[in-house]
């Protein structure tokens, strides 16, 4: 009886071992947790001074790639139109110098693709300045759109986070049960031990 007993304080001993592992186990997964927490809060505050809300930035950067592809289009069309149009004030340039139109044998004065020059100088102008605009819109839509993928970046880091908490609760969950069972386990050792230690020692009275 009496080795039974020390088999069973050893057994209690292991039990409470184990409990206290599960114990630092779990405090160290909810530290863990913890600073996920507190990293998921850092992604989100990216999105404080964005007209963005949580879960919607892949949707917004698509906006924007397809608004940078509109301003794309129409930056190309006034570009190709502006180079017509300054081509036309070239040659028309040259007639005026020659004094005659080459193609339809008219004084230069009488030609009308040649009296226009000043009109078309001044749509020059106008194109000119709206090739600048529309440059400049769409590298202030490029540039929206850096900062929409850092927030794409952001929101699927921040979903990680989140998996990774839950499986981290889980665990959690998990070595908090363990604690409880073994140390139900080293209770229940230590009574048997107990017990062992009062019979042998009864056992020798008699």
């Amino acid at each position: 009886l009496d080795t039974q007993a020390e088999e069973a304080d050893a057994a209690a001993k292991d039990a409470e071992v184990a409990a206290e592992d599960a114990e630092a186990a779990a405090e160290d997964a909810e530290a863990t947790r913890d600073e996920l927490a507190d990293e998921q809060s850092t992604l989100r505050a990216k999105f404080e001074d964005t007209p963005i809300e949580v879960g919607e930035a892949a949707a917004h950067r698509e906006q924007l790639q397809e608004r940078r592809q509109e301003l794309g289009e129409r930056e190309a069309e006034t570009k190709a139109t502006l180079n017509n149009v300054q081509k036309s004030v070239a040659e028309a340039g040259e007639l005026r110098a020659e004094g005659n139109c080459p193609t339809c044998g008219q004084p230069v004065g009488y030609a009308p693709h040649v009296n226009d020059i000043d009109e078309q100088r001044e749509r020059i102008s106008v194109l000119e300045s709206e090739l600048d605009e529309l440059r400049e819109q769409r590298e202030a839509v490029t540039d929206d759109i850096a900062t929409a993928t850092e927030l794409v970046e952001a929101e699927s880091k921040r979903a990680e986070l989140e998996t990774e908490r839950e499986r981290l609760a889980d665990r959690i969950e998990t070595h908090r049960e363990t604690v409880h069972e073994k140390r139900e386990t080293a209770d229940q050792q230590r009574q048997t031990a107990e017990g062992k230690r009062t019979a042998a020692t009864e056992r020798r009275d008699a």
